[in-house]
């Protein structure tokens, strides 16, 4: 199966959560074309739930998709009739042009993750939401992959897969093979990165930001006749393993950028009065009597 065919063999899905007040996140899973509408969706549901600021994540390991995609997914981003971002065909000097066509559907703050595994489409989006002071990208440099791919078969066995067009930005300039560079960079090892999206996709994605206190032995625990603190004291002393010994799974940058959203929103909802401090006035430089020649007696 060729690469378009496995990435449709895929349901489309755009996952989502509220993860702090005001604060959302979504998530294109498969960049097919009908995401573009469940992401909609998404932000018109989280917007119901009080969300002003979404963190938008790009970093969905999955295969090179459509330009189109990406184009149906700025849209909700950009007022109409405006240059997103262009192809330009190897060996051409015109391009195709990719405008907005709808009404812009969030005007909120915008935080993009970004890291190697944001697909060429996913870099597109990313780029083009930074170039217009849209968003800031937190993460990992991207790949460069920001061309549309083409597949020839040779034989029964074998295809030959090359580059036939570039996306550029509206100015021209060109992210292939040198990438997107986040403004706020934190890296996350690719086995944790395995284990986080595993969670996410699961619905956990609360859990690899937030660290959950330990179960204490409280009122509840009392009516239910239990002693979780004893029970994991006892499970210890014979040599088990306890939920609290293993170390959670964090996505770091997810993290970061809810902390980023939550602080920004508390800085700016606050009543401190930012004001310089000013320092207080000199006293003037007392007054030293002139010498006076002495006179004879």
């Amino acid at each position: 199966a060729n690469e378009k065919e496995t990435r449709e063999a895929a349901e489309p899905e755009v996952l989502r959560a509220k993860l702090a007040a005001g604060v959302g996140w979504v998530c294109p899973v498969t960049f097919q074309r009908q995401e573009a509408g469940l992401l909609r969706e998404a932000m018109k549901e989280l917007e119901k739930q009080k969300v002003t600021q979404i963190i938008l994540d790009l970093r969905s390991p999955c295969q090179d998709a459509d330009f189109d995609v990406a184009a149906d997914i700025l849209d909700l981003f950009a007022p109409p009739a405006e240059v997103l971002f262009k192809l330009q065909q190897v060996g051409r000097k015109d391009s195709e042009l990719f405008l907005s066509r709808e009404p812009v559907v969030w005007e909120g703050k915008v935080i993009v993750l970004i890291d190697r595994d944001s697909c060429n489409a996913a870099e597109a989006i990313a780029a083009v939401l930074a170039e217009r002071d849209a968003a800031l990208l937190v993460g990992s440099g991207t790949r460069g992959a920001t061309v549309r791919f083409e597949i020839q078969p040779i034989d029964s066995e074998f295809s030959l897969r090359f580059a036939r067009a570039e996306m550029l930005l509206p100015d021209g300039t060109s992210l292939f093979k040198k990438g997107l560079k986040p403004d706020f960079e934190i890296a996350m090892d690719a086995e944790t990165k395995a284990e986080v999206v595993k969670l996410q996709r699961a619905g956990k994605v609360a859990g690899t930001v937030f660290d959950r206190a330990p179960v204490r032995y409280n009122e509840a625990a009392l009516v239910a006749r239990k002693h979780p603190e004893l029970d994991a004291y006892i499970r210890r002393s014979a040599g088990e393993e306890t939920e609290g010994d293993r170390a959670p799974v964090r996505d770091t940058v997810l993290q970061r950028a809810v902390d980023m959203l939550t602080a920004s929103a508390f800085v700016g909802g606050s009543k401190i009065q930012w004001r310089a401090r000013t320092a207080a006035p000199e006293a003037p430089e007392p007054e030293i009597p002139k010498a006076l020649p002495a006179t004879a007696p």
